[in-house]
């Protein structure tokens, strides 16, 4: 690994097989690893959904629809892993929205939003059961909205002391439309005693638009 001052401006991201990042000590740069192919079965569904929503994008909306879809995609904006707003095409929002829904069970929207994205939950309260499997999921705002669903993630039986990521997240369930506190979902791996578990959720209307998350996590009890 090496550590230096660039020439040409500030460095982050990757260039080739390097990644450039900026650290307390300053720039450093490295070797990038090569990512491997996961083929679990979570992941494949994902990328099932997203094929499905890329196809219909050809084959189901007219250049109309898609004009559409170019037009609402350019008023959007989204934070990248660098912090920075970005914009993006109307086929990437098309198909990021209809693959939510199709994760959930929900109807694809071929039209746009004709509405912002719901606002977040205000608090949640974790319960974890490792007999049943349960996973109690108490919240505010309730009831959410007529035709929002509650989307939960999460990363389980972990150690009290780590921080999880939320892009480990496994998808945990959906909720119905109009949910009240509090959500049940059953997790069918199996909870362990005395291990943590961190949760993820967040609102998603029937566009597929979804809120910011929020997270709460317990330890799992017997």
């Amino acid at each position: 690994m090496a550590l230096f001052r660039p020439i040409l401006g500030e460095l982050n991201g990757s260039l080739a097989n390097n990644v450039f990042a900026r650290t307390k000590g300053g720039l450093i740069v490295k070797r990038r690893a090569q990512p491997t192919n996961p083929q679990t079965q979570q992941q494949q569904l994902v990328r099932s959904y997203l094929q499905t929503m890329a196809d219909r994008w050809n084959s189901v909306l007219t250049e109309v629809g898609r004009a559409d879809w170019r037009a609402w995609a350019s008023q959007q904006t989204h934070v990248n892993r660098l912090g920075e707003s970005v914009t993006w095409s109307g086929q990437q929002e098309y198909v990021a929205l209809g693959a939510r829904n199709l994760r959930i069970g929900a109807p694809i929207s071929d039209t746009i939003p004709d509405a912002p994205a719901p606002p977040p939950l205000k608090t949640v309260t974790v319960s974890a059961d490792a007999a049943s499997g349960d996973i109690t999921l108490a919240f505010t705002n309730s009831p959410i909205g007529a035709t929002h669903k509650i989307v939960a993630y999460g990363v389980l039986n972990h150690s009290p002391g780590r921080m999880p990521l939320r892009s480990n997240a496994v998808f945990l369930g959906a909720s119905a439309a109009a949910a009240t506190s509090p959500f049940t979902v059953t997790y069918l791996g199996g909870l362990m005693e005395d291990l943590y578990v961190t949760v993820w959720l967040y609102v998603q209307d029937g566009f597929g638009q979804q809120s910011q998350p929020i997270q709460g996590r317990s330890i799992i009890a017997i």
